[in-house]
């Protein structure tokens, strides 16, 4: 059995493989089965790529992010105990991410709770972790772990690593006047 870090890849030699994805203390599992042409065959497309193809074996697309936008620095600030002590169970609080962005200077004006709730929401839905009503609508329907769920997300995918703290340095804005 192979184990893999968030980020890392590993080329499966075999037709069929089981797979086994640890998120928190849920455990998600799947098989698959390679269905292309055989190596060096070239033009392999990847099932799901079709327009029109909405099967279950779909390929997942990988969830792009602006790392220069207000958002993903959210989502850093977020994640940043867990990167800097990966055995910390803590989650930020909307406060004190707020708090930790205005000490970096890295917005243009002060920061809200409410903003980087904002900004948090926008992360859920672009991870397809936000849960809606019929009309599409979520007041009241977010999950009380739905924090920790992005964190986790976040992490295992490797959308966020421990080289984004960057983006929370201070700024120095001396050099600007």
């Amino acid at each position: 059995m192979d184990s893999l870090l968030p980020g890392e890849g590993l080329r499966v030699p075999w037709v069929e493989a089981r797979v086994q994805v640890f998120v928190g203390e849920r455990c998600h599992e799947f098989s698959t089965r390679f269905l292309g042409p055989g190596p060096g065959s070239g033009g392999a497309t990847v099932r799901g790529d079709e327009p029109g193809d909405d099967s279950d074996d779909a390929t997942v697309v990988p969830v792009r992010v602006d790392r220069s936008a207000g958002y993903f620095r959210a989502l850093v600030a977020l994640c940043e105990p867990q990167l800097l002590d990966p055995t910390s169970s803590e989650v930020a609080t909307d406060l004190q991410i707020a708090r930790r962005l205005n000490r970096a200077g890295t917005e243009p004006g002060r920061m809200s709770g409410k903003t980087v709730e904002r900004r948090l929401d926008n992360c859920r839905t672009r991870f397809g972790l936000k849960v809606t009503d019929e009309l599409g609508l979520s007041s009241g329907l977010e999950r009380r772990d739905s924090r920790r769920v992005l964190v986790e997300v976040a992490l295992l995918t490797a959308t966020v690593t421990p080289a984004d703290l960057t983006v929370l340095e201070p700024v120095d804005r001396s050099a600007d006047a």
